[in-house]
């Protein structure tokens, strides 16, 4: 049987960095990016040495799985996250040729990601965060840096770009045919829970083993199936000899999980754009099913419940950080927990909800980053 103790894999560089493209909806090409097909965007994705494992879709959105975690496309929004060595801001030039081909601009750019395990592995300019700032500004120089959540433990890397340039298109009228979904939601928000140090019995699932029936059964029987709708169309796949991940949707809504089970670099993210009011409960489903040692919350949106940082049980809050973006009217909350017993309790708990703490690199291109603002409770 293939688990932890059977089988030698080389660690793996879990945690993922995530690149989001806003462009401005053209209502003469209502459809947009959805016209492109697999084999075009196959073709961004040999860019940055990835490739496209399965594709499924609805009436709203387009669903990659690929070899390097997920690829999602809106009519005029792309969202692709990567793991491992991929140097996913390669991609940024041929999405801003795509652009044009749409005849349009894009309106809101961010990256992000967390903390790398292995981060002198990484090819340039991913080696470290300075470094994709640098390249971000070679393309978007009135982009903004942050740092949120402490060097000393987990913390969370953003950078986010809005355009002053007006909406080429405000002022046209919309056509009556538009097709579903060249509108996006009248809300947007994101949410990511991030985990690491997940137990032996938890990430053995995660193994191919003479066992193995299925990625469904897989994931039915680890217990992901149940943190979705029953609606929801679901893309899933189980690496050999090790690794899990998955796509699913359901109209506007996208998830995304996958896995590192290996014990030196376990790692699980579950991302989601539903909108809920009850944040705190699909967080602690999340966390039920994999049973980390620690994880961070990251919730983007233009409202976000600062509520959700708090009351897990056997976990304590290490810190928590909250920025508005006057530009672009979004918030970012971050959180991190720790189970109870491994190393000290916060002895200090958050005195008010609305504490921040974040280092912000905006404006200039910074020489280094250096030590942040960060209060830690």
């Amino acid at each position: 049987m293939a688990c932890f103790d059977a089988l030698t894999v080389p660690p793996f560089e879990g945690p993922e960095k995530k690149l989001e493209v806003d462009f401005f909806p053209n209502p003469f090409l209502p459809r947009g990016l959805r016209t492109i097909n697999a084999s075009r965007w196959q073709e961004m994705l040999t860019l940055i040495n990835c490739t496209i494992l399965s594709e499924i879709s609805n009436e709203f959105c387009d669903s990659y799985l690929l070899s390097e975690s997920s690829l999602f496309v809106y009519p005029y929004k792309v969202m692709i996250k990567t793991c491992g060595k991929i140097t996913l801001l390669h991609c940024l030039e041929y999405l801003t040729k795509l652009s044009r081909e749409f005849d349009t601009v894009p309106s809101r750019i961010s990256f992000s990601r967390r903390n790398l395990f292995f981060p002198e592995e990484q090819p340039a300019p991913h080696g470290s965060f300075d470094d994709e700032v640098a390249y971000l500004k070679t393309h978007f120089p009135k982009g903004e840096a942050h740092i949120f959540g402490p060097r000393s433990c987990d913390h969370h890397y953003y950078f986010i770009y809005h355009t002053d340039e007006p909406n080429p298109y405000e002022s046209v009228p919309l056509p009556d045919n538009l097709p579903i979904g060249f509108i996006p939601s009248a809300r947007h928000q994101t949410l990511e829970v991030l985990m690491t140090g997940m137990g032996r019995r938890i990430m053995n699932q995660f193994y191919m083993s003479e066992n193995f029936i299925s990625s469904r059964e897989t994931s039915s029987s680890s217990g992901i199936l149940d943190l979705f709708t029953k609606q929801t169309i679901v893309d899933d796949h189980q690496f050999e000899p090790l690794g899990y991940s998955m796509n699913g949707i359901d109209d506007q809504i996208y998830y995304t999980i996958h896995i590192t089970p290996q014990p030196e670099c376990s790692f699980v993210s579950f991302e989601t754009n539903l909108v809920i009011k009850d944040y705190p409960s699909l967080v602690k489903r999340v966390v039920d099913v994999f049973q980390p040692l620690s994880f961070t919350v990251l919730i983007v949106g233009d409202s976000v419940p600062e509520e959700v940082g708090y009351n897990y049980e056997g976990f304590y809050a290490r810190n928590h950080a909250h920025h508005s973006f006057k530009e672009t009217g979004h918030h970012l909350s971050f959180f991190s927990f720790r189970q109870h017993g491994h190393l000290r309790r916060a002895s200090n708990p958050p005195q008010s909800k609305s504490s921040s703490s974040m280092t912000s690199l905006a404006a200039t291109q910074p020489s280094r980053l250096t030590a942040e603002t960060t209060e830690v409770w």
